[in-house]
């Protein structure tokens, strides 16, 4: 679908794919699956995070119906507090 509107896309197999890729390149933007192998997308996110923390880039939003705390917990910014969870 990005493709379609003219977008380059990148993809990675897996969490560790995914925090390679963020750390070797420049995104404008990063969609990440939460529930990836070999490290799930709250693991990456935590590690981008703290390679974020220590380069001063920025990178991450989060799409998700996953529990607010644990999007809070590796500091992804896109949990809308107006959600519920059930």
């Amino acid at each position: 679908m990005l493709e379609g509107l003219g977008l380059e896309v990148s993809r990675a197999c897996n969490g560790a794919e995914a925090l390679h890729s963020v750390c070797a390149d420049d995104f404008d933007l990063v969609l990440m699956d939460c529930q990836m192998p070999v490290m799930d997308g709250f693991a990456a996110t935590a590690e981008i995070r703290r390679y974020e923390q220590q380069s001063g880039r920025a990178a991450c939003c989060r799409s998700s119906p996953s529990p607010p705390t644990r999007c809070r917990a590796t500091a992804s910014p896109a949990w809308p507090p107006a959600w519920t969870t059930t």
